[in-house]
């Protein structure tokens, strides 16, 4: 079974190196898509900021077209709305979006919770068991709520062996996730860390109610967490400036995607 990993969450420009061979424009849009959804999740970009084409286009060091490409994927993973004759923002869900958002993963989180306490055995669970245990020790510099919450219900959903689910709880974790910026500030890691322990306790010996509850309790907080007050109050940013600043706190060096999208990369 293919192991749920972080890795995702914590690609920087490094990934986009100067070796190998030149890329089409559809893969480096990818890359331009990817590098923008890391900046989203990490509430680098906040919601409602205006993705203006010339600037990621600079920013990135490709062309206009790579970077409108790159928009349209982001748009169909509902992380950018795209507005006739304005351009595209990085969504900014209202309250009845957010709140479907967060009840679309109660249930699929509470469901893959319910199908692993029907099919999973003593063995499985203590796999389960210690891999959350590890995530127990001293967080990591840039360990956050997001992404232990990220690992503990990806690693739930990876042991039911649906990879439909597993696609789905993807999609919606990232939505989430300007949900939760739009909400209130990360909470602490060490006590996101200990509930994940509890919720598995639970899970192992059958007592899938009282975890069902612990679920949607995370999943509901942003909403209950002066989601419609926060909503109106956040104001967008320079996604240059921001997209900059995520740059340069990129574990390693940034290298523009430049370097690979080839000559004459005004014309891709």
């Amino acid at each position: 079974m293919t192991q749920a990993v972080r890795g995702d969450r914590s690609v920087s420009m490094s990934r986009i190196s100067a070796n190998g061979p030149c890329q089409k424009p559809g893969s480096l849009a990818r890359e331009v898509a990817l590098a923008v959804t890391n900046a989203i999740l990490d509430h680098s970009l906040k919601p409602g900021t205006k993705l203006c084409e010339q600037a990621l286009a600079e920013v990135f060091g490709v062309s206009r077209t790579v970077v409108r490409q790159a928009i349209i994927l982001l748009g169909t993973e509902g992380l950018v709305v795209i507005e006739r004759y304005r351009g595209a923002f990085v969504s900014k869900p209202d309250f009845n979006e957010a709140l479907e958002v967060c009840e679309s993963l109660v249930m699929i989180e509470q469901a893959a919770a319910a199908y692993l306490v029907r099919h999973l055995g003593e063995a499985e669970w203590s796999e389960i068991k210690r891999r959350v245990a590890e995530a127990r020790r001293p967080e990591e510099p840039g360990t956050s709520e997001p992404s232990c919450d990220q690992d503990f219900h990806s690693l739930l959903i990876e042991w039911t062996g649906n990879e439909v689910a597993r696609s789905i709880h993807a999609r919606l974790f990232r939505r989430m996730e300007i949900v939760r910026s739009l909400a209130r500030p990360d909470a602490d890691y060490r006590v996101q860390a200990e509930q994940n322990c509890k919720m598995v306790d639970l899970l192992a010996r059958g007592q899938f109610r009282q975890a069902a509850i612990m679920i949607e309790r995370r999943r509901m907080a942003p909403i209950r967490s002066g989601y419609a007050e926060r909503l109106y109050e956040m104001r967008p940013d320079d996604a240059r400036i921001c997209l900059a600043d995520w740059q340069s706190r990129s574990l390693s060096t940034p290298t523009m995607l430049a370097e690979r999208a080839g000559p004459n990369r005004n014309n891709a």
